[in-house]
């Protein structure tokens, strides 16, 4: 899903130059990259993947348990509200967000990785 993705910004004519090659381990047992559940989900159109993508960013957050509570059963609610209050080891570059990212943060991307949560539970 990752290489789908990254498609988005090839039809797009954006380059990226990666130095190195980081693989983030997962945290938790069935821990997911956000953006691929957001891909897979097929409900996001191009622009709308493109600026979660950039929320997420701005948030600092890769995968689906640096959003989630202890025990991975709901997104915490200040992540909803545009504030994480964990670190990341891995450098972000700034993105102020624009406010329909946010937006389509909280009433799209939000309820789709919520339902991933809950079907993972059970």
């Amino acid at each position: 899903m990752v290489e789908k993705f990254v498609g988005i910004y090839d039809a797009r004519a954006i380059e990226m130059d990666l130095h190195m090659v980081v693989v983030q381990k997962k945290q938790r047992v069935n821990d997911r990259f956000i953006m691929d559940i957001l891909v897979e989900s097929g409900e996001l159109s191009q622009q709308e993947l493109i600026g979660i993508n950039k929320f997420q960013q701005h948030l600092k957050v890769i995968m689906l348990s640096d959003i989630t509570d202890l025990r991975g059963t709901r997104i915490l609610q200040n992540i909803r509200e545009d504030e994480n209050r964990r670190s990341s080891r891995f450098l972000f570059s700034y993105q102020e967000p624009e406010p329909k990212w946010k937006t389509w943060w909280i009433k799209k991307a939000c309820p789709i990785l919520q339902k991933q949560i809950l079907f993972e539970i059970y």
